[in-house]
């Protein structure tokens, strides 16, 4: 006659036998297609999805981190996480980057792209961002940095401020030290690193201020403003913030 400590064994030994007959990958649902839906995840955590066999798909940008808009499975064998026939990963969730290269890897070819707030990865450390070099296409200065809000401290973007965008100008918070919803060619003529005539800017992030000051400088006049999360300067190191 079995005794309770035998029979519980036994059972606790076939469940174990059942969970190890079970491919790991049927326990996580299909992949999104793309990580858009998750941007309200905090960077660092993560989502296991399965990815079917590769066939056809939308673009890529990037390579060993992606755009949060870019194809899961496109990026997952691009990155080499997943092979063209499918299989289950996991998708890391990490702020944004200056700048996002194009490379051709494992039968993907993925794309350029210039700043964005938020990426994925599929490494449990997240890769580090590209730099941009002088070799880098210079394109157009957005309106204002405000994708700058979701990167670290410490990033670095070359944009040019042309004739279209320096005929809005716009509001700008902050002197020296600028909030990231600051009008970016706006702020760049507050700083004097600009002409009217325009020109090519280098804007670096940094951690936000409990308060910005504001100051007429060269024809511009910004506004104060209190608290603000995010940062950016024309100098690095960026200048201290006011007390």
């Amino acid at each position: 006659m079995m005794t309770f400590a035998t029979r519980l064994m036994a059972v606790l030994a076939l469940a174990a036998a059942a969970v190890s007959a079970t491919p790991a990958y049927a326990e996580s649902s299909p992949c999104p297609g793309n990580m858009a839906s998750y941007f309200n995840l905090k960077n660092g955590e993560m989502v296991k999805c399965t990815c079917p066999a590769l066939a056809g798909g939308r673009t890529v940008w990037g390579t060993a981190r992606y755009t949060i808009d870019s194809d899961v499975c496109r990026a997952a064998v691009h990155a080499g996480a997943a092979p063209a026939a499918g299989g289950e990963v996991t998708v890391y969730l990490a702020e944004g980057c200056p700048i996002f290269r194009s490379n051709a890897k494992n039968g993907v070819q993925s794309t350029n792209y210039g700043p964005y707030g938020r990426t994925f990865h599929f490494a449990k450390d997240a890769p580090d961002c590209d730099v941009q070099t002088k070799d880098d296409a210079v394109t157009d200065c957005p309106f204002s940095m405000s994708v700058f809000a979701q990167m670290k401290p410490g990033q670095s973007w070359r944009c040019k401020c042309s004739d279209t965008r320096m005929k809005n100008i716009g509001t700008v918070y902050g002197d020296g030290r600028y909030t990231t919803d600051s009008n970016t060619c706006t702020a760049a003529l507050h700083a004097g690193v600009l002409q009217l005539a325009g020109g090519e800017v280098t804007m670096h992030t940094g951690e936000g201020c409990m308060r910005f000051s504001a100051a007429a400088k060269n024809g511009i006049t910004s506004r104060e403003w209190g608290a603000y999360a995010m940062s950016y300067a024309f100098t690095s190191p960026l200048p201290a913030c006011p007390n």
